[in-house]
Formats: C-alpha cells, structure tokens, sequence
C-alpha cells in the first residue's frame, strides 16, 4: 500500500472529527406569542408563551417532550446556553413584537454566542441610529445616529471584550468611561430617560 493511501486512511478520522465539531450555523427564528417552532436539523422544539410587560416565557424541549432548555422569562438581550449533538449552542431573544393589532410575536438568533450577542447589539444601535431622540453625554447633546456610532466604536476597543448583549447595556451603554456621568436620552423636550433602560425598551416596540 502506498505511503500517500496510507495517510489518506489515518486523515478520515482527523476530518470526521473535524466536521463534528465545526460550529453550529446561525439560525434567526420568528414565532408568535402561543405558538412552537421545529429548529432546523437538531430534533427540538422552542415553544413560548405570551409577549407581555417586554418579556416571554421560552423553553426548548426534544423531539421526545424533554426539556433542553427549562420554562424561563426572556427579555430582549437574555440568553440560553445548552449542548446538543457535541457543539454548544447560544439562543438569545433579539426583539419582541408588541403589536396593536394581531398576534405578538418574538425574534431569536440561534448558534454560536460571539454571533448571537454581535445581532443582538446591533438590532439595538441599529434603532437607536434610527431614532429621533438626543443622546446626552457628558453634558453634550447628540443624535441617535452619533450615539450608536459612539457606543460602536466604544465597544470595538473594550477590554475585556464584551460577552453579552446584557453585558454591552452595563458596561458600554450605561455611563462614560472617561467621567463615570450617565448616558441619557430626551425623549421630546425635556423627558429623560437611562440610555441603557430605552435600548432595551426600544427592542420590545413595533
């Protein structure tokens, strides 16, 4: 047998090991209020209940009714961790719909955790760009669209890097990191709210 057949034998496998453990594709999942969803290609279920007060009650169960992930309130920027199949998988709630009329409905993001926290923090600068509020730092007024271009530049240079979309509102979009003073934004003339605090409110709007 030749030196080259020889290697390709022991190489299968290095390769099947390979392929077993690459990383799970990302999956973005819709779902209204009341209602389960099959995940694409792992044999589960994800159920949830009613979109209400800006979060849900979420579960994954397998094929067979037992649970993965146990009953659990979600709001926008919360994750689940479970393993299945060798890889380990991240569900995060990026959005809730709260509609004025027809069904409620919820957004996730499946799949690796770097990927699912990168969606989840943009689905909220990208409303925040978006907005018509002014964004108070330091004293100074700004637009939304400077505010998110502020908060991504503050989070391509954390150290350590941010983990969480959870993490991103208390350490990037809470306070300056220069002065410690809160991030705020007028709503109108003269409401103010915690940046932070409308970040995740603005993910539970239509």
């Amino acid at each position: 047998m030749s030196s080259a057949r020889v290697l390709s034998i022991f190489a299968m496998p290095i390769l099947l090991s390979a392929c077993a453990s690459a990383p799970p594709a990302p999956a973005h999942l819709t779902l209204l209020q009341r209602t389960s969803q099959k995940i694409p290609n792992l044999g589960l279920v994800l159920t949830i209940g009613d979109v209400t007060l800006g979060q849900v009650l979420t579960k994954i169960d397998d094929d067979a009714g037992e649970p993965v992930v146990l009953l659990r309130s979600m709001q926008p920027g919360d994750v689940a961790t479970f393993r299945r199949s060798g890889s380990e998988f991240t569900l995060g709630l990026v959005k809730l719909r709260n509609r004025l009329f027809g069904d409620d409905l919820a957004e996730f993001e499946l799949g690796p955790a770097d990927r699912v926290t990168s969606t989840q923090i943009e689905s909220m600068l990208e409303r925040l760009a978006e907005s018509r509020l002014t964004f108070v730092r330091n004293g100074e007024e700004f637009s939304g669209e400077r505010a998110a271009a502020h908060l991504r530049a503050k989070l391509a240079v954390a150290n350590p890097p941010v983990r969480t979309a959870n993490e991103f509102l208390e350490r990037i979009a809470t306070r300056s990191a220069s002065t410690g003073r809160p991030y705020t934004v007028k709503i109108g003339s003269d409401t103010s709210t915690p940046l932070a605090r409308w970040l995740r409110w603005s993910s539970t709007q239509r």
